[in-house]
């Protein structure tokens, strides 16, 4: 999932362009300074709001409020150091709420059409499902095996996987494999559907505090060397729309200062070593 300041920083970032390119061609009509800052304030408001629900819906991400991302993030951080057994017991335990569910090994099976009066269900399933939960790492080509063979030998063609991370490698492997259905459950979607509202806890393996972001945190990450290409696109459209204006030293100076904070930030030791 793409952090909150990650969306922050480039929405604002494009709300600006957006702004000035339209403030550009409405200037370009009208000599009315306040009329084409008003129109380039409300069509990249519109523009910038449209692009990233857009950007979310394609991405089928779940959106839980800051007090439940915050559980979720705390219980997945305690699956990582939970054994596999009690994992299993405790996913049982949510999932039998809705699902017919048999423990087996470090998996859970589901049952064909446990699912049925939930077709939108996320482990929706027409057959038996082999339910395969993995916390400590990401989910790689490995276990992805490992897990296949299982499926193999208990003669179940329906797998879901539930992880925080999944291996690009696994995941373009197992629309290769014909005659099985691989399902790729991100961690905060299956939590958003079974366990926010089940009333299931798990015990309490580490605790922690999240810190508070740091206002030096904030500046690594807006000038780290990942985002250099950005500075780089932004400050050169901005330079190219000078031309289309009278006023061309706002956008000389602005698509200027862009270009050079990607030139530092690509140069900057200290920068590099913190990104």
């Amino acid at each position: 999932m793409r952090s909150k300041l990650s969306i922050i920083i480039d929405t604002t970032v494009l709300f600006i362009v957006i702004s000035l390119i339209v403030f550009a061609w409405v200037r370009f009509y009208t000599r009315e300074v306040l009329i084409s800052a008003l129109a380039g304030v409300t069509i990249s408001g519109l523009v910038s709001y449209l692009i990233v629900f857009l950007s979310k819906k394609r991405a089928n991400k779940i959106i839980l409020n800051k007090l439940e991302k915050d559980q979720a993030t705390a219980l997945l951080l305690n699956l990582r150091f939970t054994p596999s057994d009690k994992i299993t017991d405790f996913l049982a335990t949510v999932l039998k709420k809705s699902h017919p569910v048999e423990v087996c090994a470090d998996f859970l099976i589901l049952d064909a059409n446990s699912a049925q009066n939930q077709p939108h269900s996320t482990l929706h399933s027409t057959e038996k499902m082999l339910f395969a939960p993995y916390f400590t790492r990401k989910i790689d080509m490995p276990y992805f095996i490992y897990v296949y063979k299982c499926a193999i030998a208990l003669n179940i063609k329906h797998i879901a996987f539930v992880g925080a991370e999944f291996d690009s490698e696994v995941t373009n492997f197992a629309k290769q494999i014909n005659g099985y259905t691989f399902e790729f459950i991100d961690f905060y979607k299956f939590y958003d559907e079974f366990i926010k509202n089940s009333g299931v806890q798990l015990p309490v393996v580490i605790d922690v505090t999240k810190p508070k972001m740091q206002w030096i945190e904030l500046v690594r990450y807006a000038f780290s060397p990942a985002r250099t290409r950005h500075y780089l696109l932004f400050g050169l459209l901005i330079i190219l729309m000078s031309f289309l204006v009278p006023f061309k030293i706002y956008y000389l100076v602005l698509g200027s200062i862009l270009c050079s904070i990607a030139l530092i930030v690509r140069v900057v030791p200290l920068l590099k070593k913190q990104n």
